[in-house]
Formats: structure tokens, sequence, C-alpha cells
């Protein structure tokens, strides 16, 4: 049976603190970032920076597991990772079937909710998430509804091959959902509680890519769809665990400030191969001048909203995690900025390493920084420090208007965001 708990704890409402309680007696607080292994990077890599990043909780994914990793490194490597004691959450890869079947290999690929179950049970993760049906972004709504009902057609499934095999499992009941259409939104509701025989208190939420991308087939006022949606969903649902997937990055802030509890990060190999490194509230810097002029690490950097220049280079200087540690100075001259920038750049591995640890260590304590702030009730004004130089600092108050309104007056969303920008155009 279900054995995914979730408690708050705290006085919960849009923004909450928690803990998980897995089937296996783990426990991770929430909220929380799983980070995603990566198919390119080897194991004694992967393990190298998870491990001095102190992550608390990492992603596979089923479909990876039965048809690309050929020489079984994620399995070695999750088995290591497992060994450590970080929480694992195995996807059920329905959105690398949804591309098979676009593509019209689907075949090559059998995938369905038994062979899931299968190997999430094989591998022992603390949380498997159900095989679901994401939306590509040029659907229209019977199509939606279609995909919606597969999914739901194998929750149903996977509660009877747990009941059949009696034992307890923490599963993720998935919802797909776009736009600002609460139809969806309330559908799926309504046949999760008909499935599970009881309102959801544990969801995952997907297809939320569409509105937080500019994608041939969406439609405009993305990110305010985005978040109507997040804060729709959390006003139906208090007190539940929602996690966002395919949300990461600088929008992992807004989503959390929108309710969310979980997300997953996938793109931190990516950022550190490119030659990216990250510092709070600071978007992607390179850490010298390149050919393709993209933004690298200055001493006075002027900022969007701040008259006054930030020096990069000396929060770079002062960041404490394990990649930087050996040249961390309070007092730098230029030759300890020239000896460390020397060793973060680079195509080998050592420096992509450096990248990695860095960068995920970022992630991570950015993660266990929200939970404190949601205890001292000033995530707000947290995340505003974070987004106030990026172009996404706009959707904070957004993000407070909705959170001001009733479910009745979240219903007509168009007048809504009519009604808000017109009063922003008066101010």
């Amino acid at each position: 049976m279900q054995k995914f708990k979730f408690r708050t704890t705290n006085d919960g409402g849009i923004n909450q603190k928690g803990k998980i309680i897995f089937h296996n007696g783990k426990e991770l607080e929430t909220p929380t970032c799983w980070f995603g292994l990566s198919l390119i990077e080897s194991k004694e890599f992967q393990l190298e920076v998870f491990k001095k990043a102190n992550i608390e909780a990492f992603l596979s994914n089923a479909y990876d597991l039965y048809y690309t990793d050929k020489k079984k490194e994620r399995q070695k490597l999750i088995k290591e990772l497992q060994r450590l004691e970080i929480c694992h959450k195995m996807d059920s890869g329905g959105f690398q079937l949804m591309k098979a079947e676009i593509s019209g290999k689907a075949h090559k690929f059998p995938l369905n909710q038994r062979l899931v179950l299968n190997k999430q049970l094989e591998i022992q993760c603390e949380c498997g998430v159900q095989l679901d049906f994401p939306f590509g972004p040029n659907l229209n709504k019977k199509q939606k509804f279609k995909r919606l009902n597969k999914t739901f057609k194998n929750l149903g499934e996977l509660i009877i091959q747990i009941e059949n095999k009696g034992i307890d499992f923490s599963f993720l009941p998935v919802i797909h959902t776009t736009s600002n259409d609460l139809e969806l939104l309330e559908y799926s509701l309504k046949q999760l509680e008909t499935i599970l025989g009881k309102k959801p208190d544990i969801i995952g939420v997907g297809s939320l890519v569409p509105l937080v991308k500019r994608m041939k087939g969406t439609m405009k006022n993305n990110i305010e769809n985005f978040l109507y949606t997040l804060i729709s969903l959390r006003r139906k649902l208090p007190g539940a665990f929602i996690h966002a997937f395919g949300i990461g990055g600088t929008m992992a802030y807004l989503a959390i400030l929108a309710g969310i509890d979980s997300y997953d990060s996938n793109g931190w190999i990516q950022k550190s191969a490119y030659g990216v490194i990250q510092l709070p509230g600071i978007s992607d810097r390179f850490l010298r001048k390149e050919d393709h002029n993209r933004p690298y690490l200055i001493t006075n950097r002027k900022q969007r909203n701040c008259k006054k220049a930030i020096n990069e280079i000396d929060m770079f200087m002062k960041c404490g995690c394990e990649a930087c540690k050996p040249y961390y100075n309070e007092n730098w001259k230029d030759k300890n900025w020239k000896l460390k920038q020397k060793a973060f750049i680079g195509r080998a591995q050592q420096p992509k390493k450096l990248r990695a640890i860095h960068n995920v260590s970022l992630y991570q304590s950015e993660i266990l920084r929200i939970r404190e702030e949601i205890i001292n009730n000033n995530l707000l004004e947290f995340i505003k420090s974070r987004l106030k130089f990026s172009i996404y600092y706009k959707y904070i108050d957004f993000i407070e208007v909705l959170k001001e309104k009733d479910l009745d007056e979240l219903r007509d969303f168009p007048r809504l965001l009519e009604m808000i920008y017109n009063k922003k155009k008066k101010n």
C-alpha cells in the first residue's frame, strides 16, 4: 500500500516546511531538490560531485535504466549513493517515452506500468513515480484529456500491482495541466480522489515546461500561467506535498514562492560542461571573456534594480564549498584570483568537476537556506534578494497578488490578469 507520508513542520499556508517519511523509514526535509544523474559523466565523477556537495536527494529514470544504461553505470552509481543514505526518487520515463512516440520509435522501447514498478522495486528507491503521459505543446483539449486518462489508468494499475505483491511502497501520483485551465486541474484532482479513495495529499504536476519556456504552440503570459497553476493547486491542496517536474534553476525560486515543496535539477552537469559557474543571486557566469561574449566574472557589474556595482570575483573568491575551499581568501589579490581562475577553466575533467561541485553545492545550500527563511517567515524577502537582478523579479509581486485571492477569485484568470496589469499601468 501507499506509504509516502508527508508532515508539515510549520503553520503551513502557501509556503510550508515539511518532512517526507518513506516506506523504508528514511526521512527527507522539504522544500527539497532532487539532482538528476548524468547520462554522460562517469560514475566516479558524479559520486565525487554529489559527496562533496552534500546532496540530500537524487533521481534516476526507469526508461534510462532499461534502455540507455547499457554498461549499468547508473545502476552502480545508484548503489553507491544509496550506501551514503541519499534519498532516491525514480522517475518513470514518461517524457522519454513521449519523445520516442513522436519519433515513431516507441515500439523499440516498450514501457508500461508493470515494467516501471519492477525496476523501482529492484533498485529499491525511496520514491517511485508512476508512469505518466505528459502533454506536448500542440495538443488540443480532447488529446490532453486522452493522455490524462491514460495516466490515471496507470495509477490504478500501480495500486493493484502493489496490493497484489502485498508490499508497502512510496509512490508519487502525477497529473498534467497547462495554461490557466482550471477545468483540467479540477478534473485531474477529482480523478485522483476517486482512484485513491481520498483527497490527494501527495502529488506531482507535469507538463509545466512549455509554460516557462518559449516553445512553438505555447501561449503568451506563460510565466503568469505557470504561477497561477501552482498557486491554484496549492489552494486546492493545502498542506499537501507538491512536486513540480521540469522546473529548476532560477525558476525554482518563483515555484517555491508559489507553493511547491519539491523540484528536480537536471541541468547541473550541462552548466558545468559549458564552463559556467553560478553565484547566489547572480545568473550564469563564465570565468573569463569568451568569443560568444556572454557574461563573465568581473569586479564591477552594474545590475538592474541596484545602483551599487557588484564585485562578482570577490563573491567567488569567498565561496567556502569543497571545490573553492583551497582558494578561499578574504583578502585576495589578483594573483590569488588568477590561480583559482586557472584551476576552474577548461574542458578537462578536473576543472569541470570543480565547477560541478561548486554549482551543486550552491543549489543544495540554497535549499537549506530556503527552509530557514520559511521557518523565520522571511521567504518573500529572501526570494526578492535572490531575484533582484533577474528578469524574473517582476513576477514576485504577481505571486503575492495571487496569494491574496481565494479560489472563486482565481477562477476567472484572464480578468484577474487584466486587472493586475491595468493596476500596474495606473501606478
